[in-house]
């Protein structure tokens, strides 16, 4: 019975992680570009839940969250969109897996990592679907934005990661 109960909390505080990464990528979508900013360049404020997700209720949780996070993108975007989130949210998970393994690296190097490679498989998947390689001469303005804007988050994640841990505290 224990466990069930368990259980329950944990899905139901993932439910309000899904939602805060919702409410993230809705607000940040509806802000027009910014001028000074490379095409398609974004701060990916709610990839900072889908790295919680990943570090602190587990692997499981954070390919759900990032996935569940682009079906909303499909539901407010359309299936272009949604592929490309996908593709997105999977390459980040992978990289955030593979750079939490590593000991001694910090949030701040995780998380550049995490949005490098986030931007990577946008790319990779925009290229699958215009079948266009071309698009990969914009490689390196997205390693460029993605560990400026990955350096933000981290520094956002280090702030922001204690609160989520403390309101994880009231779902035990």
């Amino acid at each position: 019975m224990k466990k069930n109960k368990t259980d329950l909390r944990e899905l139901i505080f993932a439910s309000l992680l899904l939602s805060m990464a919702a409410v993230l990528s809705f607000v940040e979508s509806s802000f027009p570009p910014l001028p000074f900013l490379p095409a398609g360049v974004k701060l990916g404020s709610s990839n900072i839940i889908v790295m919680y997700s990943l570090f602190f209720m587990g692997n499981k949780w954070g390919f759900s969250v990032a996935f569940l996070k682009s079906l909303f993108v499909l539901l407010l975007r359309g299936p272009v969109s949604f592929a490309i989130s996908l593709c997105g949210g999977i390459f980040s998970c992978l990289a955030l897996i593979g750079l939490k393994r590593q000991s001694g690296l910090s949030l701040l190097f995780v998380s550049i990592g995490a949005a490098v490679a986030h931007n990577i498989g946008q790319l990779f998947c925009a290229g699958l679907i215009l079948k266009n390689t071309g698009l990969f001469y914009y490689l390196p303005v997205l390693i460029i934005s993605g560990c400026v804007m990955g350096g933000i988050t981290g520094v956002t994640s280090k702030i922001i990661m204690p609160k989520l841990q403390f309101l994880k505290g009231h779902f035990k």
